[in-house]
């Protein structure tokens, strides 16, 4: 079953359709009230690198006091060895590029798993693992290294999200605005007419949304992103470029000038 994170900044109507809401440390205050007026949902609390009022008796008290219904989001991979042992569900926003990491993720016992390329283009064997996996689909890009476009990134259509079942997708955005119409397109409509770079971040490429074939994600689930490997496959460039009116026209432009001569 896929879940849905949103942000406690949203507005109580919104919030009433997630199935976990993620608590920036400084906004820790509301928590016993999130959990009161939205007793289905779980607690995401994230702990930022160098929060050095945190301590882990805080987080025991907020296992109490939200009746085990918070999961701690946790920067910095040092703090792990007291949630182990005094059980305190957790995860680590570090993203596994690998089985070798996926696996020991599963060792230390983490409630989820980030995942990046090129794990995430081996989905099934990923899902097969038995770890939860977490995914912003909103996002091309999730390293601080900079690239040229986001077309071979960890990305995933609206129309595709069924293929990565079961996950949990992180929709929080820093405007609430955008998060809600990311919400409606990926969990209500399940479908985006228009430029997918319009609601996918770093994509840096243009190519309609509708215009891309249902053959697409099959590839991509499986293709281990041999792209970044060898170069040979071009998939992903291709479809877009075909899904880009624009690149259509001038190749038709090109052809009927070939024919001509």
């Amino acid at each position: 079953m896929i879940k849905y994170c949103l942000s406690s900044r949203q507005e109580k109507s919104f919030l009433e359709m997630a199935d976990e809401i993620y608590v920036n440390y400084r906004d820790k205050s509301q928590i016993l009230d999130l959990v009161t007026d939205y007793p289905k949902a779980t607690i995401i609390l994230e702990i930022p690198l160098g929060q050095s009022d945190f301590t882990i008796k805080e987080a025991l008290n907020y296992k109490t006091l939200t009746k085990e219904k918070i999961i701690f989001m946790l920067n910095d991979i040092t703090l792990i060895t007291p949630f182990i042992v005094n059980k305190i569900p957790y995860f680590l926003t570090y993203r596994a590029r690998s089985f070798y990491e996926l696996n020991a993720l599963k060792d230390l016992g983490v409630q989820y798993a980030y995942i990046d390329a090129p794990a995430f283009f081996n989905m099934p064997a990923v899902q097969e693992l038995g770890v939860p996996i977490r995914l912003t689909p909103q996002k091309a890009n999730n390293t601080l290294l900079q690239h040229k476009d986001g077309v071979c990134g960890t990305w995933v259509r609206p129309e595709d999200i069924e293929y990565y079942d079961p996950c949990t997708i992180d929709l929080y955005m820093e405007l609430p605005d955008k998060e809600q119409s990311l919400y409606n397109i990926y969990a209500v409509e399940q479908k985006w007419d228009g430029e997918l770079g319009l609601i996918v971040e770093d994509l840096n490429y243009l190519g309609n949304n509708r215009l891309i074939g249902d053959q697409y994600i099959t590839r991509r689930l499986t293709c281990g992103q041999s792209c970044q490997q060898n170069g040979r496959c071009r998939l992903c460039y291709t479809l877009l470029d075909l899904a880009n009116p624009q690149k259509l026209r001038e190749y038709r432009d090109e052809k009927s000038m070939t024919n001509e001569t």
